[in-house]
């Protein structure tokens, strides 16, 4: 496929490895193509213009050229603030990066999801809750790649704040039997948790932690085996 040559995009880089002895293979998530791949030949020079500058979450804007899955990177310069990100919102920040490239096709355009996660990482640097931060953005994430969840409704009817479901990754929510749960080891949502996550709008302990186990459950579902290595990080 041809890719649009010697126009600059917006981009952050999700991930960088070594490519014969001086340059770098980049995965770049850019606003208007989506994830691409590109060689940043001799990168590891010295003298390089890219030397430096090819971090992850650090804001540029790149040009390449090319016709294959492996692009080559003409340039890439510097657009926007420099965050800090330390501690649990560097992790944080590094399981996003994650997500985005075992979870996005190549060349498939999101921009409205390339906003989200530079709001997602300016809050965190920000030292704004974690939790909550992650939580809207794997929502945001789902929408995008055609697996929105429904957590208002569950067979047609209300969900109700009092009530307990269960999740199933192919029929979506079912009501709760709490004398077989133990038994099905399914897990049980309250509804008024599944409410505050659809609103994302949280208050309390519980809602969090049953938003962090219905959609890591949905994520991990979609993963198929694929593993996120940065989970292993936080624990």
């Amino acid at each position: 496929m041809m890719m649009q040559q010697f126009e600059f995009h917006k981009a952050v880089i999700l991930h960088t490895r070594a490519y014969r002895e001086t340059s770098l293979i980049v995965e770049f998530f850019t606003e208007k193509l989506g994830r691409i791949t590109a060689v940043a030949k001799g990168a590891k020079r010295a003298k390089s213009p890219f030397r430096g500058i090819l971090q992850p979450f650090v804001p540029l804007q790149i040009q390449f050229s090319g016709r294959r899955e492996l692009q080559t990177l003409r340039d890439a310069q510097i657009h926007g603030e420099l965050l800090k990100l330390q501690g649990p919102a560097l992790l944080s920040s590094l399981y996003l990066n994650e997500l985005l490239l075992k979870l996005l096709a190549k060349e498939d355009p999101h921009p409205e999801l390339f906003i989200a996660y530079q709001i997602t990482l300016t809050a965190l640097s920000q030292s704004q809750s974690i939790e909550v931060n992650l939580r809207c953005f794997e929502l945001q994430l789902l929408k995008e790649l055609g697996y929105e969840l429904q957590l208002e409704y569950c067979q047609n009817q209300p969900v109700q704040a009092e009530c307990y479901y269960h999740y199933q990754y192919d029929k979506g929510l079912l009501a709760a039997d709490l004398t077989q749960a133990a038994e099905t080891k399914a897990y049980p949502f309250l509804g008024a948790n599944l409410l505050a996550l659809a609103k994302q709008k949280f208050s309390n302990r519980s809602q969090l932690q049953d938003a962090k186990h219905l959609l890591r459950y949905v994520i991990s579902q979609i993963l198929g085996h694929k593993i996120i290595n940065s989970r292993a990080l936080f624990e």
